[in-house]
């Protein structure tokens, strides 16, 4: 990036985004305001509606009057230079970057490979992107696919893609490099614990991972152990021992619990991977008959972990209806500007009743963050792990004038609270760097926040409702 655009940026992210604003304004509906203040017209408060109008107007006249001066001058007087289609893109990719992670502006030529690359995407490659403020994360890797087999991680900060910094890089790009033919050859440098690390991989189809249960013992040995071999991550498996700086000799595997209740303690995992179309009749098939997955004999409280570690697939709409399952009454609504747009809730009984607790980090996006907050809100839930991501958002388009597309976040979703999801949830029980113990400093984030939660399900009480915030210091 040279100096010019950065400079343009720079300004042009303060400069232009009103004038986006404005523009999704004036294309929404929903909101119900056109432009009558051309003629005079009044608002529900009278003459003060239309002076607030009138005054908003002359507040975009006087931004478009500075940005003109702006462009003007280092047009004419800059000491290169520079090119004006390169520095109106470069502003307007400012300014998406400034409104959330997910909004892009993207140039017309460029349009129909983005609009294929999202019809295609993580179906190929597994790995899901983020950008923010000029940072490019791993957002997600889906378990099986190629950038899982490649070794990336969950909050790897990617230098180069192709041998490309990202830094100058629009997402759109990002996207349409990993949409690509099956057998394309995919590179990427990232920097974990800050190390450059390579991981190459070839796109091809995979099978994304089904929902699952299964059972996991307070003992976590085994599953490090299996994991360093090579054995696939699973909710047994955990995170693994990756990165260790000495080797454990092979522990043998946790034993399970038998049905008289005899032998090692162990939890109820539900693992749900993604919220598609078919995912609330897997979780209720995995619940069992009138939900007795969770159930032990002699036991009057059922208990159930759900792991949404690192999830972020799906529709956010579908989430609701898995929610549905454990919780009923009023689940959540779509909001665009306090409005309402549409309303999610159930009149039926909940399949599964008892103690919940949901595995969290920061993996934790989109679907997988609605239905945590339903599951807080109305089944008492205790989230267990890491803030969110803090993005449930509803996506449109509009097309501009020049043939270019902008995509942008007209909506969000909420919980039964009807606050948007456009923050990190937060943990009931914070896991960190900070709350380690000195026998876990060697433990992945992934499988610390996993024993946590199974100890937490096994042998500690509930927390209080009102104890999220002051309950972290006991992890």
């Amino acid at each position: 990036m040279n100096r010019s655009r950065l400079l343009f940026l720079v300004f042009s992210s303060l400069l232009v985004l009103p004038m986006l604003m404005a523009l999704v304004v004036a294309a929404d509906p929903g909101t119900g305001r056109r432009a009558d203040w051309r003629k005079g017209a009044r608002g529900l408060h009278g003459e003060r509606a239309e002076s607030t109008e009138e005054d908003t107007f002359d507040t975009y006249l006087k931004y478009l009057k500075v940005f003109s001066e702006v462009l003007g001058l280092i047009r004419d007087t800059y000491v290169d230079e520079p090119n004006t289609d390169a520095l109106m893109a470069g502003a307007l990719e400012g300014v998406t970057d400034a409104m959330d992670p997910f909004s892009v502006y993207v140039p017309g030529p460029a349009v129909p490979g983005y609009v294929k690359a999202l019809a295609t995407g993580k179906s190929l490659s597994g790995l899901a992107l983020l950008k923010e403020r000029g940072a490019t994360l791993v957002m997600s890797v889906e378990k099986g696919s190629p950038a899982d087999a490649a070794g990336l991680k969950v909050n790897d900060l990617v230098a180069k893609l192709d041998g490309t910094s990202t830094r100058t890089t629009p997402l759109w790009e990002m996207q349409e490099a990993l949409a690509g033919p099956p057998g394309t050859k995919v590179s990427l440098e990232v920097i974990r614990l800050g190390a450059p690390v390579q991981a190459t991989f070839d796109l091809k189809p995979f099978t994304p991972p089904a929902v699952s249960l299964s059972q996991v013992g307070e003992a976590t040995e085994a599953a490090e152990t299996a994991d360093s071999s090579g054995t696939p991550e699973t909710p047994e498996t955990g995170a693994g021992a990756a990165g260790k700086k000495h080797a454990a000799p092979p522990a043998p595997p946790a034993p399970k619990s038998s049905p008289n209740g005899q032998g090692e303690k162990t939890a109820t995992v539900l693992r749900i991977p993604s919220f598609r179309a078919d995912t609330a009749e897997q979780v209720r098939g995995e619940l069992g008959p009138r939900g007795t997955a969770g159930r032990t004999p002699g036991s009057t409280e059922a208990k159930l972990l759900i792991d949404l570690r690192g999830v972020s697939s799906g529709d956010p709409e579908q989430a609701y209806e898995v929610a549905k399952l454990f919780a009923g009454g009023d689940l959540g609504a779509m909001l665009r500007r306090k409005q309402e747009l549409r309303r999610f809730e159930s009149s039926d009984t909940p399949v599964w009743q008892g103690r919940l607790v949901v595995l969290i980090d920061r993996g934790t996006a989109g679907p997988a963050e609605v239905f945590a907050a339903v599951l807080h809100q109305r089944a008492g839930a205790e989230l267990v792990g890491e803030r969110t991501l803090g993005y449930a958002g509803h996506r449109s388009t509009a097309d501009l004038s020049t043939g270019s597309r902008l995509f942008f976040t007209d909506a969000f979703y909420t919980g039964p609270d009807r606050k948007p999801i456009n923050e990190p949830l937060k943990p009931d029980l914070l896991v960190s760097e900070r709350n380690r113990t000195l026998l876990e400093k060697d433990v992945p984030m992934s499988e610390l926040i996993l024993r946590r939660g199974v100890r937490h399900l096994l042998d500690e009480p509930a927390l209080p409702a009102s104890a999220g915030h002051t309950a972290k210091k006991a992890a």
